[in-house]
């Protein structure tokens, strides 16, 4: 929980590698202005992008949680509403913040100093965690992933109920992808992307549990040993991304209802 959780402050985090476009701001109905190109925040969250025309307008910076303009980087996170019981594709809205309105004066650089995007936007935590996994493999591998590491936000989701899905177990599906009820238990997500990278760097063999409607818990002494063993190789991936990035408390694993823990235990 970006409130508390286990270090017991906020950290503000630098949105990396995300998106920017630039859009001329009259009011409810803004207009693009760089339609051919987009330009990427660097590691630190900056980025410099040439306004076109040199007439003096309001603009607003647009920042979204894709990574077209990063070569070989391909992240995404959508926002849906729903709980998605059907085990379709995603077809949520990329996410995207805007900025508030800057004077542009034409012709002339200026800075528009530091955008904090709201805590209340819980899918640039969901991104933060996938640029984190993303320089892992390429640590490991040596590049980045060539599948899509896709996460959805689900208000509608509760944060218990989260889920991976992918073509190689789910019958219909052409994209691999999680779901997340709460973007900030940093855990469950990194447990979800486990499961991306047991995936698609392996091969998951775990029984199509769209076709039962249930979804594997914690403390079901009856699952089936595929499943159970698809579980925990994905935690244990998702507590070595953390490590990585050093996160001292990789090992504790918290998954909680938004607010209130419902589950923790410590990996061994």
């Amino acid at each position: 929980d970006y409130r508390a959780g286990f270090h017991g402050t906020t950290t503000v985090r630098p949105v990396r590698f995300a998106d920017i476009e630039v859009w001329a701001s009259n009011g409810t109905s803004p207009t693009l202005l760089l339609t051919t190109a987009r330009v990427a925040t660097d590691q630190n969250g900056n980025f410099s992008i040439v306004v076109p025309g040199s007439t003096q307008q309001k603009i607003q910076v647009l920042c979204y949680t894709t990574a077209t303009a990063t070569s070989g980087l391909n992240l995404e996170v959508r926002r849906n509403s729903n709980q998605n019981t059907a085990f379709t594709d995603p077809t949520g809205a990329i996410v995207s913040y805007p900025s508030q309105a800057f004077q542009y004066l034409g012709g002339t650089s200026f800075s528009i100093g530091t955008i904090q995007i709201p805590f209340t936007e819980q899918e640039f935590n969901i991104w933060d965690a996938l640029v984190n996994a993303a320089q892992f493999l390429q640590s490991v591998t040596g590049s980045y992933p060539t599948s899509t590491i896709l996460g959805v936000w689900s208000s509608g989701l509760l944060s218990y109920r989260s889920y991976y899905a992918s073509p190689s177990g789910i019958s219909g599906l052409t994209k691999k992808y999680f779901f997340i009820g709460n973007g900030y238990d940093d855990s469950v997500i990194y447990h979800q992307i486990g499961h991306f990278i047991a995936d698609a760097y392996s091969k998951l063999d775990a029984p199509d549990f769209s076709s039962a409607g249930v979804l594997p818990l914690f403390g079901d002494g009856n699952q089936d040993i595929r499943i159970a063993w698809a579980e925990g190789v994905s935690i244990f991936l998702g507590a070595s991304i953390r490590q990585f990035k050093g996160d001292t408390q990789a090992a504790n694993y918290l998954l909680t209802d938004g607010t209130n823990p419902i589950l923790s235990f410590e990996l061994q």
